[in-house]
């Protein structure tokens, strides 16, 4: 079963009619996907394609070697069909070949280097990798959602920079003169009722996850979590017998301009 923003994606592919039926004519689709969170996601995707009659495959750029493993792992399930290339490298390294019809960025922006002025140096390198006409999907926490609010709310005090953001995506595609459009937001909650008997450090620890602005981001003190455990104590909401967090996601969708 498709996740929504899975959906989302279809949906929004489909609803370029002329770009979908390039896609269908061609058989074979080529997805990349930028680092490893929700790497089930792009799979979903390329199951959904293969239903559809079309023979996809995800090929992942995750440089940690933990990481790896763990994609490793997952091309051992029922997603082993789909399975492709694992590159051990960040996408600043990695030799552009512009051979995707898409790529997926689900979350990996928050660990992207920056420019002097703040605005996201990667998203030139990324878009290189697509085909004319592809089209590349970038997933972030809206200014709504309690995960963007923790970072807003703590990255300043922890020594952090400026944690990324839609506007801040926003203002890197337009330096960049990169075509854009923001989906519609999807809700989705964090139940925190496995760690409801856990202590506010351990809570805070649970969510460092949150926090991780570079491929070295140092890991939190104990201090800092308590700190993020006590915040989330206090903010969490709740419905009946359920304590959560939200996670509301929004795409942003960004592409090449077709030659004319």
């Amino acid at each position: 079963m498709e996740d929504t923003q899975t959906k989302e994606i279809l949906r929004r592919l489909q609803g370029d009619r002329r770009g979908f039926l390039s896609l269908m004519k061609k058989k074979r689709v080529r997805i990349l996907n930028i680092g490893s969170r929700h790497p089930e996601r792009p799979l979903r995707l390329a199951r959904a394609f293969r239903r559809m009659g079309l023979s996809p495959v995800v090929d992942f750029m995750e440089p940690s070697l933990a990481k790896r493993r763990m994609l490793l792992k997952i091309s051992e399930t029922d997603y082993s069909g789909h399975f492709g290339r694992i590159y051990p490298k960040t996408i600043e390294d990695a030799e552009s070949n512009r051979e995707y019809d898409i790529i997926t960025a689900l979350h990996a922006l928050y660990e992207s280097p920056r420019n002097r002025d703040g605005t996201i140096s990667t998203l030139k390198k990324t878009i290189s990798f697509l085909e004319e006409g592809g089209l590349c999907a970038f997933s972030l926490n809206t200014p709504e959602s309690d995960f963007q609010k923790i970072r807003e709310a703590f990255f300043p005090s922890f020594g952090k920079r400026e944690p990324i953001s839609i506007s801040i995506l926003e203002k890197s595609l337009k330096k960049d003169k990169i075509p854009y459009e923001i989906g519609t937001p999807a809700e989705s909650i964090f139940s925190l009722n496995p760690c409801k008997n856990e202590s506010e450090e351990a809570l805070g620890k649970r969510m460092e996850f949150l926090f991780s602005d570079s491929l070295d981001s140092p890991p939190l003190t104990g201090e800092q979590c308590k700190t993020l455990g006590r915040w989330i104590r206090k903010n969490s909401k709740k419905g009946g017998k359920n304590r959560y967090l939200t996670s509301t996601e929004v795409l942003v969708w960004a592409g090449k301009r077709k030659r004319k």
